[in-house]
């Protein structure tokens, strides 16, 4: 085997190679523990940066530090990887203390964004940042929200104290209108840590920059939470709009809001004008949403569903003609088995986001006039996400509909109604997803 294995690598490239499931030959030969025919690769081929720093990846993730530097040693990366390396192996102790000794990687103690990643998710690392100053590259970022996500009590505090220590100013407002008590009732892991951020001398009272209440930043928050800390809070307090807390949940309670109402929802939890709301792009929205933590509908597949079996057969031919991937559910059905309730003979899925289905409007709207069938372009359903289910029907004639079902929140009507474009009455909001939202209980 190994004779046969050094003719194929002295006579084909496989620099490139990739297997079915996207493995590089490096990875093939690490899943397969052949350590020695991992090295003669190493010699014989030319293996660029990128690939080294895939195999170091895998190392870093199921080996320990001595295998990594059996390799590192004789096999190392340039020096524009060596900031990337470094924060990947901080999953992996043993060998981020074998690099952060090494010359170039030392320099690299206080990179801005090796300490981001400490403070958010390592903070049993923190003295390894001891003579590091500067925070100001941290303030617009998300990293006090992770602090505040700590299960101990203990990192939180540590952090906590290491950002007070630098000038951290816990009544300042951030760039996307919060401080850092506002952001402590959104994201606290425990009440405690609110009751600390005003030991610490946080002012309960102050307002975000839009003019909302430190009360109003409990919207998404769990009755349970509201409860342990309302003391510290002024819960009948009202935003510039003259609306208290409990009008706001009177609203995620509305099975059939108004565009204006969801509009304030969304610029309360972005903390914006309602009027900015309406100017985001998809893409900044669901940015914007990923930094105030608020999880979006994110369908995981796109489908097409049939309504007879025979004609799936000739329609996949169809789309597979027209450059559309498709793939065959069945890996799925194993995967999911009580979760994904799709009929193999009658379902495909489909290789492009249903966010782009206007892109393939007319090719749908074509194939379910000359076959004379219904044509459902869906997202997976309710028992899978948790969240929504849209589907959209190409009928007999061509004509689409669209209508979708909501279980999360507000938000999640917003963003589908704007941004799936689908009507307001053709969403149905049915809030059971959350059962431990304040809002629910």
């Amino acid at each position: 085997a190994e004779e046969i294995f050094g003719y194929l690598i002295q006579t084909y490239d496989y620099n490139n190679f990739k297997n079915a499931v996207d493995f590089s030959l490096l990875i093939v030969l690490m899943l397969f523990e052949r350590e020695h025919l991992l090295m003669t690769v190493l010699e014989v081929l030319d293996f660029d940066d990128e690939h080294r720093m895939e195999m170091y990846a895998y190392m870093i993730e199921h080996n320990d530090m001595e295998y990594f530097m059996q390799f590192f040693d004789d096999y190392p990366v340039h020096y524009h990887y060596f900031r990337d390396l470094l924060r990947l192996s901080l999953n992996n102790y043993s060998i981020f203390h074998y690099l952060i000794e090494l010359d170039g990687f030392d320099q690299l103690r206080f990179d801005e964004r090796l300490v981001y990643d400490i403070l958010s998710f390592h903070p049993e690392l923190l003295y390894i940042l001891e003579g590091s100053t500067d925070i100001e590259g941290l303030w617009d970022t998300d990293v006090f929200a992770n602090a505040l996500a700590f299960e101990q009590e203990s990192d939180f505090e540590k952090v906590l104290d290491f950002l007070l220590e630098r000038g951290w100013d816990l009544n300042e407002h951030n760039g996307f209108g919060l401080n850092s008590f506002h952001q402590a009732l959104r994201h606290a892991k425990k009440p405690r840590y609110v009751e600390r951020l005003i030991e610490k001398g946080a002012d309960p009272t102050t307002y975000t920059t839009e003019g909302y209440a430190p009360a109003h930043q409990l919207l998404l928050r769990s009755g349970t939470f509201t409860v342990q800390v309302r003391e510290h809070i002024d819960l009948a307090a009202e935003d510039r709009h003259g609306l208290k807390l409990e009008d706001y949940d009177r609203l995620m309670r509305n099975s059939k809001p108004s565009e204006e109402e969801l509009a304030s929802v969304v610029a309360l939890a972005m903390n914006m004008s309602r009027e900015q709301v309406y100017e985001l792009s998809e893409a900044d929205f669901f940015d914007l949403a990923a930094m105030f933590d608020i999880e979006l509908f994110s369908p995981y597949m796109t489908l097409l569903t049939l309504p007879k079996a025979e004609d799936a057969d000739m329609i996949e031919q169809e789309l597979m003609q027209a450059n559309i991937e498709i793939s065959d559910i069945h890996p799925i059905l194993e995967m999911f088995p009580d979760s994904f309730d799709y009929h193999p003979s009658f379902t495909l899925q489909l290789g492009f986001d249903l966010l782009d289905l206007d892109a393939y409007k007319p090719l749908f709207s074509e194939l379910a006039e000359r076959y004379n069938t219904t044509l459902t372009v869906e997202t997976e359903g309710h028992s899978m996400n948790k969240t929504a289910h849209i589907q959209c029907t190409f009928k007999e004639n061509g004509q689409l509909t669209k209508e979708a079902t909501v279980y999360s929140n507000l938000i999640d009507v917003f963003y589908i109604h704007r941004y799936y474009f689908i009507p307001l009455a053709s969403i149905a909001y049915e809030p059971v997803g959350f059962t431990d939202q304040r809002y629910l209980n």
